[in-house]
């Protein structure tokens, strides 16, 4: 999982910095994953042309790519799998399954938060996109 803060508020891409979404890093991390494994990223990115741009480029590397746009905030948090999701479970299924996990971890950050969390991760969740 990435989430990286970027503090250049010049180019338009708070989270991750650029060079973690450069093709050569990614093709790292896809090398890295098992087949089973899903990459995500928390993608803050304010220029929708230099967005499109990183989801294509992300979408180059990976065979699957989900995606959840989080309401009234700029983040976009990305699902990437090295295979047809099919292959794991169908596509539905997975996106159940990850909604389930999301749904355990909203759970735990409820009962262990000093303060609120700001976002409920199982809304986010039942807004699960294929990219």
């Amino acid at each position: 999982m990435f989430d990286i803060d970027n503090k250049d508020k010049t180019v338009g891409l708070t989270c991750p910095p650029a060079v973690f979404l450069e093709k050569d890093f990614l093709l790292k991390v896809s090398a890295l994953l098992s087949t089973s494994g899903i990459f995500v990223l928390n993608l803050v990115c304010r220029d929708e042309e230099l967005k499109k741009e990183l989801m294509t480029r992300i979408k180059t590397v990976f065979t699957s790519v989900y995606y959840v746009n989080i309401d009234d905030e700029v983040n976009d948090i990305v699902y990437a799998l090295n295979q047809e999701s099919d292959a794991v479970c169908p596509s539905d299924k997975f996106i159940k399954t990850v909604q389930e996990n999301v749904g355990t971890l909203n759970q735990f950050i409820k009962r262990n938060a000093t303060k609120k969390s700001e976002i409920n991760l199982l809304d986010a969740m039942e807004k699960l996109k294929i990219g």
